[in-house]
């Protein structure tokens, strides 16, 4: 295969990883939630963010994709259970830690090479905005890490197909020079 015009790699490690589902949550019960996750969960659609360790991605109006440190997983579990307990709140907690991979890619051509799988146009994607898609039959979500990296998470079971498909959209011999300056 020709060399790569970027650089695709799986994340090393993810850590934790919940799936959080909430509804009819008020200011104070979003404010106890931030509390136990250490981090605030983004209210915009196709948002995300990040603090320190920590992230919180829109994944829909009412669910997010909750990252923290996995030595810490059990005791947020667990905080969360209390929490939805104490409060009555309409709360869903599902630690998805292995259930999910996420592939790091990171060049000057990484719009491009999402862009012929994914029917999304990147070149107005910005830094900490996400998106749910398909991308060549598989459903991902993409997250603009910074102007030219971007994470592609997956269910596990589909990496080593998405990792190939991202290989060859993303040699030398693949290049797509329409989008370029």
């Amino acid at each position: 295969m020709s060399e790569l015009l970027v650089d695709i790699k799986e994340h090393e490690y993810v850590g934790g990883m919940i799936d959080l589902r909430l509804r009819n949550a008020d200011e104070d019960g979003l404010s106890e939630l931030e509390n136990v996750l250490g981090i605030g969960l983004p209210l915009k659609p196709r948002r995300s963010v990040v603090a320190g360790k920590r992230e919180s991605i829109w994944m829909s109006a009412d669910q997010w994709l909750v990252f923290l440190p996995r030595e810490e997983l059990d005791a947020v579990l667990q905080s969360l259970e209390e929490l939805r307990a104490r409060s009555g709140m309409s709360l869903m907690v599902t630690d998805m830690s292995d259930a999910r991979s996420v592939i790091v890619l990171r060049g000057d051509g990484v719009r491009e090479v999402l862009m012929k799988g994914i029917a999304v146009d990147f070149l107005t994607f910005s830094v900490g905005e996400v998106r749910r898609c398909s991308l060549g039959g598989v459903a991902v979500l993409v997250r603009c890490c910074e102007e030219n990296v971007f994470e592609v998470f997956m269910f596990r079971s589909y990496l080593n197909f998405v990792l190939g498909w991202l290989n060859r959209a993303g040699a030398s011999a693949a290049a797509v020079k329409l989008f370029r300056k």
